[in-house]
């Protein structure tokens, strides 16, 4: 989480503190609040109990009302926050090794069949996926993805027949 966002998180909290501070103090002098009908108080040998149910339920939809449960407003897009790039999938490793697979985005998805080495690009603002496996027990699979011609993730594998999952988020 980025500072200036825990920064708005603290001022809320510190207002929600005060809200519920001043109604401490002040409650028993604005009208109505806890004498409702509804609101449930239980005396015995000293021992008060109350449950302002009726205060409660009204509050909760004052503040619905209000839009004041959970709507903060996201913060907004600025020009080049998001941005697309283009993310270059390598599929490396034991030439001539046949592969399967597919890869994309979570919206398209292509599907991939053929021989290391080969190359696959995607244009994406969000991130990218893919998996990749051996159609043989022999050889060595190496996925490796490549943003604006810099490696964020590789991994391989040489197990009999095995797969690859590459998974990238642009979004930080």
């Amino acid at each position: 989480m980025d500072l200036p966002a825990l920064g708005r998180l603290l001022i809320i909290f510190g207002v929600i503190l005060l809200v519920v501070g001043v109604l401490l103090v002040f409650g028993s002098k604005i009208p109505l609040v806890g004498r409702l009908p509804g609101d449930l108080v239980f005396r015995k040998d000293g021992l008060t109990v109350f449950v302002p149910l009726a205060t409660m339920l009204l509050l909760s939809l004052a503040l619905t009302a209000g839009g004041c449960l959970g709507s903060f407003a996201p913060p907004p897009v600025r020009p080049g926050m998001i941005r697309q790039r283009t993310v270059t999938i390598l599929v490396e490793g034991t030439p001539g090794l046949p592969f399967t697979g597919s890869y994309g985005t979570a919206q398209q998805t292509q599907s991939a069949r053929g021989t290391v080495p080969a190359t696959y690009r995607v244009t994406t603002a969000v991130g990218v996926a893919a998996t990749f496996s051996k159609e043989t027990e022999q050889g060595e699979l190496i996925v490796r993805l490549l943003v604006e011609d810099q490696e964020v993730f590789r991994r391989a594998t040489t197990m009999p027949f095995g797969t690859v999952i590459a998974a990238y988020s642009l979004v930080r």
